[in-house]
């Protein structure tokens, strides 16, 4: 959270999923996104402005909206992300949260009705796992960390059916791996 900047509006997770935009003071496109100082974005691929990240394999972000240095070639928001790594002890974490359709109600109105709106769409399961780990390959030399994550969810589609009448469903399902090897030369 910065002033100033925001990322895709999610409501219940709608947007779990999706290539993260951002927005700095109105204004979207032109993000420039780094991680150790590599950028790992596409610049306007397509007019989209984001990349895929497992925000729990980060250690630390620079963000910049406006002021920003020689390394920045553009006019809009500057991310600058470095990894977790390992240490010379081993640590890992593990995180879940999820949900389903059972905590929903539905709001559909007799003027939604009579619009035809037949059905209001349901989420079936709402899902984000992740574990890490880190530590040592060789005490004071050589270090590791890895991460795997796993989101996804199955929700149905507005107004669309299949021939036999049961709902179309949007099956999502977006796999992470991140990993990190640290070498120290000398003292």
């Amino acid at each position: 959270t910065m002033p100033g900047v925001r990322t895709n509006l999610d409501v219940g997770a709608s947007s779990l999923s999706d290539t993260v935009q951002f927005r700095s003071y109105g204004q979207s496109g032109q993000s420039w996104q780094m991680l150790e100082g590599v950028m790992f974005s596409t610049p306007n691929a397509g007019g989209a402005n984001g990349s895929h990240i497992d925000f729990n394999a980060l250690d630390s972000t620079r963000v910049q909206t406006v002021g920003s240095s020689a390394e920045m070639p553009r006019r809009g928001i500057m991310l600058d992300a470095v990894m977790k790594s390992g240490g010379n002890e081993f640590h890992g974490e593990t995180v879940f949260y999820g949900s389903s359709g059972a905590v929903e109600s539905v709001n559909l109105s007799k003027e939604l009705e009579a619009a035809g709106v037949r059905r209001v769409p349901e989420l079936h399961e709402l899902w984000d796992v992740s574990g890490s780990v880190g530590g040592r390959i060789v005490p004071n030399k050589v270090w590791f960390f890895a991460a795997v994550r796993r989101t996804g969810f199955n929700r149905d589609i507005l107004d669309a059916f299949h021939a036999d009448g049961t709902p179309m469903q949007n099956q999502r399902r977006l796999p992470y791996w991140s990993g990190k090897l640290s070498y120290q030369m000398n003292q």
